[in-house]
């Protein structure tokens, strides 16, 4: 394999530039480790640049393509006849002689660089490259790619004393397979990401898919063969496209299959997911097949023994191949902690190889902090088994998000410097490749990390340096509102909004790069609810200490409820008769009655499981309380079978099981219900119960599938999780 070598100079003086001639700066990205010397400019042109190459072993093809791509920058920033020094690059590995005499015994960690200013004179500039492997000698050579600039139509180079490395070597981003080009590897690795993922669904069981997909796979294995990036695939074994059988040998043979063409074409990294699609039940975690039920004692060791079948049928022919697997539980907020899904934890450990990776989120599924505590939960359920993190905080304030995740020092080593970063990076979201960007400075050096100026750094590498501003000023703005929105403070907002009215109108006109744009309809969506919020009242509802006994029986007795406030559920349409409601309190709990007008012959409704979907039932009233507007909401479900289901924020009906009363009875025009929540199964949602003058938040819908109507105490087109649009109750 070759190298670059340009031998063309010219030997010229006095063209050392400072750096206030420059128009426009130039920087490393992501922020390196260090930089040990001042910076020193100078013009630069392709004929002038000489890569000497001082390798032991001919170096991956990365190296080369790196030369290439820097030689290229140069000559499209080189637009006039200008004289320049002779630049000269000594490139090589670290073992090399000639490169140890420039930088002594260094100690570089994996992927680590450093480039040492030899020599500058009037006449000529010479540097050392050196990294700890080619990987880190490409990430150099985008270095000195990164410190280009143009001033006055000349390409200037920036040179300084460096020493820099990634603290988490391997760094996943991701997209479908099918997003995922040459053009798009191309990009991330100049940027310094380590490694791409491409994503599916249950798609290797589709032929027709394999073929959509082969030029990425091209791509792929082009560059696993280069060292220019680290391959990952993920493969769902239940996500749409059909449910795999883990007690059918054949079905497991066939992933398995998948998994050694996707190995073919260059993948390293293994990512087997089960995650949201493994059923549960009160329970734990469930299978889908009796077979499965017959052959496995849980859903935990079916799950570790496919993983167990993966290793072995793999692990022989592909030793460096890592496989790992996105199990059920992949978070602390799933329930671990609970006795069932413990279980589930220690019996997928149990099966599966030590060899095999559990990936997680961390405390929630989406983590704004990962601490050391968390991570021994884990590892002390999980025994020998490594973990890795599944990062989903793009998901935070898009479609502006910016990484403001922290991670507990010394994680790195915990996790083995893996993390994978969830999104769609490759053209059809620019403001997540924007994310990906500021990500990736934030794990290349934590300790240097400065989210505002990562940020708009990675603006102008998308968008182009005249959207940095427009967009940082909108961003300001919004996620100021955003968090006014979630607390309900309705005067906040009303003071946000309108600047950030018109800085989104800014935004719109700025000039961004090559077409790209931030997605106008997910900001007018959210705007929009925002201004609603600001314009809208709430309904208030007083809540009465109950003077009686009530029993909670589904019969509307007079005496039990007199004294109570009445409230209604009113549809949006004229022809619907409104739902009557009351709310009392005690000193144990809250209590509620609904009397419901339909006069459609209701189908008949088994019992069902607790937290079935109750509310796709044909008729169901949906309740949900907030004591602290900082703080979780309850969401409860319930039908005219007295079928229940309950959540905390519409996370999942498996992560909360408060115990409350239900009792409901047909009547003459439909149906009635009472129900009783205690004080103390709300512990989640507030550690006290209410005292006089205290307000809570509440709202109240009933669901007529039947009808297709819905009504509700304050209803929202934004949906029913919605706490800034929920109604207060004031108790007495």
């Amino acid at each position: 394999m070759k190298i670059v070598l340009i031998m063309l100079s010219l030997v010229l003086g006095g063209l050392w530039m400072n750096a206030a001639a420059l128009e426009d700066s130039s920087e490393v990205y992501p922020v390196p480790q260090k930089v040990m010397s001042d910076y020193a400019e100078f013009p630069v042109k392709s004929a002038g640049i000489s890569f000497v190459p001082l390798f032991d072993e001919a170096p991956d093809e990365a190296v080369n393509w790196g030369i290439e791509q820097y030689l290229s920058t140069v000559g499209a920033l080189q637009q006039t006849d200008y004289d320049v020094p002779k630049f000269e690059v000594y490139v090589g590995n670290k073992d090399n002689a000639k490169i140890k005499s420039f930088f002594g015994d260094l100690q570089l960690p994996e992927q680590g660089y450093a480039i040492k200013v030899v020599e500058k004179t009037g006449d000529s500039v010479k540097i050392a490259l050196t990294g700890a492997d080619s990987r880190g000698i490409f990430y150099g050579i985008m270095s000195l790619k990164q410190l280009l600039s143009g001033s006055d139509g000349k390409a200037v180079q920036r040179v300084a004393d460096i020493v820099d490395y990634p603290v988490w070597p391997n760094r996943f981003i991701c997209d479908y397979f099918g997003n995922i080009t040459e053009e798009w590897i191309n990009f991330y690795a100049s940027q310094k990401i380590a490694g791409i993922a491409g994503l599916s669904d249950s798609n290797w069981r589709n032929p027709e898919w394999w073929k959509q997909v082969e030029p990425t796979l091209k791509a792929m294995k082009r560059a696993k063969d280069m060292n220019l990036m680290t391959i990952m695939a993920q493969l769902h074994i239940y996500h749409f496209g059909g449910k795999m059988n883990i007690a059918n040998e054949n079905e497991i043979d066939e992933f398995i299959a998948s998994c050694r063409k996707m190995i073919e074409n260059g993948v390293t990294y293994l990512m087997i997911a089960a995650d949201d699609s493994t059923p549960r039940d009160v329970n734990g975690y469930r299978l889908y097949y009796p077979e499965e039920a017959e052959k496995f004692k849980s859903a935990g060791e079916a799950h570790g023994y496919l993983m167990k079948r993966i290793y072995e049928a793999l692990n022989p022919e592909y030793p460096d191949v890592n496989i790992a697997m996105v199990a059920a539980p992949y978070s602390l907020s799933h329930g671990i902690g609970t006795p069932e899904i413990d279980e589930y934890v220690r019996d997928w450990a149990a099966v599966a190889p030590p060899e095999v990776v559990w990936i997680w989120t961390g405390p929630e599924v989406l983590s704004p902090e990962v601490t050391k505590p968390e991570h021994e939960i884990m590892e002390r359920l999980l025994g020998e088994h490594d973990l890795y993190l599944f990062d989903n905080s793009n998901c935070i304030n898009p479609p502006v998000p910016r990484w403001e995740t922290n991670y507990y020092k010394g994680m790195e080593k915990d996790d083995n410097g893996i993390v994978f970063l969830l999104g769609l990076g490759c053209g059809a979201r620019p403001w997540e490749t924007v994310y990906f960007l500021n990500a990736g400075d934030y794990l290349w050096n934590p300790a240097a990390y400065n989210k505002e100026e990562s940020y708009s750094t990675a603006l102008k590498i998308v968008y182009g340096e005249e959207s940095c501003d427009p967009v940082n000023e909108l961003r300001r703005r919004y996620v100021s509102g955003l968090r006014a929105l979630e607390d309900c403070d309705r005067e906040a907002l009303t003071g946000i909004m309108p600047e950030l009215e018109r800085y989104y109108e800014m935004a719109k006109t700025a000039s961004f790069k090559d077409g790209k744009t931030l997605d106008w309809k997910a900001f007018e969506y959210t705007i929009n609810q925002m201004r609603i919020f600001c314009s809208s009242t709430v309904p208030e509802m007083r809540v009465r200490k109950a003077t009686a006994q009530i029993t909670v029986d589904g019969v509307i007795t007079p005496d039990e409820w007199q004294h109570a406030f009445e409230f209604m559920l009113r549809s949006n349409s004229d022809d619907a008769q409104p739902v009557m409601c009351k709310t009392l309190y005690d000193d144990h709990g809250l209590y509620f009655v609904f009397d419901v007008f339909n006069d459609a012959e209701l189908p008949p409704l088994a019992k069902q499981a607790h937290d079935n979907p109750v509310y796709l039932a044909a008729d169901n009233i949906e309740v949900f309380l907030q004591a602290d507007p900082n703080g979780d909401y309850g969401h409860f479900c319930f039908d005219y079978a007295g079928n229940q289901f309950d959540e905390p924020n519409g996370i999942g009906g498996h992560m909360w099981n408060p115990k409350w009363q239900l009792a409901v009875k047909p009547n003459d025009h439909g149906w009635q219900a009472e129900m009783f929540m205690p004080f103390d199964e709300l512990n989640r949602l507030s550690p006290d119960a209410p005292a006089p003058g205290d307000v809570w938040l509440a709202n109240f819908h009933r669901v007529d599938n039947l009808k297709g109507k819905i009504f509700s105490w304050n209803y929202s087109e934004y949906g029913f999780h919605t706490p800034h649009f929920f109604g207060r109750l004031k108790f007495e």
